[in-house]
């Protein structure tokens, strides 16, 4: 059974919180990110289940106003969010085809939103087929927000996420899924999308599974995808 969602600070303006998420027979964490926008409003990447002691501590925070679904993965708890009336839900590429079902969704590209323009800048990774990443990067704080693009894992539930893990090349530093890897269909494109992250001054970096980078991010970036940047 999960524990309860607690959301902890991570950086000015931003805090996480993670849930064990049972798939395919593994047992692995997954992170949601909160970042507090100007007038309080929260801007909520990657949306955990929205039990009721979840709901009570992003309501201590401010009103929950922009919900992101970041990847064509990234979508399942995304839908509670609806109980939010005037919470607007964005969405990757590609899931308005495969979840039809999402309400008040806007499609997510490389050009921020009004409603967070000047705050948080962001990237589509271009070249890619199935994931239809955004990267998301808070100015204020320095920190990168991804989700599948990389991971950091260090400590799984279960005995088959370990081994995943492993041999996907992200357990016990920060890499790129070699499944991930597979997706870019266009080398090129997706360089010129990453070249563009690490123009970012990013000090931090929160991914969706793993230890969260706390300095010299945009080194352990560099590392991370130099494969790519061949």
């Amino acid at each position: 059974m999960n524990e309860p969602v607690v959301l902890r600070p991570f950086a000015e303006e931003i805090w996480e919180a993670e849930h064990q998420l049972h798939t395919l027979g593994m047992v692995f964490p997954t992170r949601m990110t909160v970042v507090r926008l100007s007038g309080g409003r929260l801007f909520i990447h990657s949306p955990l289940p929205l039990t009721d002691g979840l709901k009570a501590q992003l309501n201590a925070l401010g009103r929950v106003s922009c919900v992101i679904a970041p990847n064509t993965f990234h979508h399942l708890f995304a839908a509670d969010y609806a109980a939010y009336g005037d919470a607007r839900l964005f969405i990757a590429p590609g899931l308005e085809k495969k979840r039809p079902d999402l309400p008040c969704r806007a499609l997510l590209d490389d050009t921020p939103p009004p409603e967070w323009a000047g705050q948080i800048d962001q990237v589509l990774l271009a070249g890619t087929v199935l994931l239809h990443e955004v990267v998301f990067f808070h100015r204020a704080s320095r920190t990168l927000i991804l989700t599948d693009l990389a991971a950091n894992l260090r400590r799984t539930g279960s005995l088959p996420a370990r081994l995943y893990f492993r041999l996907t090349g992200t357990y016990g530093r920060l890499g790129q899924n070699r499944l991930i890897r597979w997706l870019v269909r266009d080398r090129a494109a997706a360089r010129r999308s990453v070249e563009r992250m690490l123009q970012w001054d990013t000090r931090r970096v929160l991914m969706a599974h793993g230890e969260p980078i706390t300095g010299e991010g945009g080194q352990a970036l560099k590392s991370a995808f130099g494969w790519l940047l061949k």
